[in-house]
C-alpha cells in the first residue's frame, strides 16, 4: 500500500524539528543516533 503525500509530509516535518532540535541544543549524540543518516551525511 503506498504511503500517502500527507504521511510523507508529516515524516518529514518530524525530520525537520528534530534536525532543528539537534542543532538548536548541539546534542551530537542524537545527530549521530539517527536512524537514517543520509540526513546529514
Amino acid at each position: 500500500m503506498p504511503i500517502s503525500k500527507k504521511e510523507i509530509q508529516r515524516y518529514w516535518t518530524e525530520k525537520e524539528v528534530q534536525m532543528q532540535n539537534i542543532i538548536k541544543n548541539r546534542d551530537w549524540n542524537a545527530l549521530f543516533s539517527m536512524d537514517e543518516n543520509d540526513d546529514f551525511s
